[in-house]
């Protein structure tokens, strides 16, 4: 119980009332989905690395880095 309470950034007390008044508290994130968005941020990291190591890259991966930056921002907020 004490690791669905953390999961979900209760303290313990409060999710045991609230679990018995019938709320179903919710996590606040999966880990899948912190995985995700440090998969993501790494792949653009290493895109922006590339694009500054060779200048001639930069267009072509700008389309891409602009799609992870707006991915990564709906993800995290």
């Amino acid at each position: 119980m004490r690791g669905s309470a953390y999961a979900t950034g209760r303290p313990l007390a409060r999710f045991i009332r609230e679990a018995a008044l019938g709320h179903a508290p919710r996590t606040l994130r999966l880990q899948t989905h912190n995985d995700i968005v440090h998969a993501l941020a790494s792949a653009l990291r290493q895109l922006e690395a590339a694009a500054a190591r060779a200048p001639s890259a930069e267009p072509a991966t700008a389309p891409a880095r602009a799609t992870l930056r707006d991915l990564l921002t709906r993800l995290v907020s």
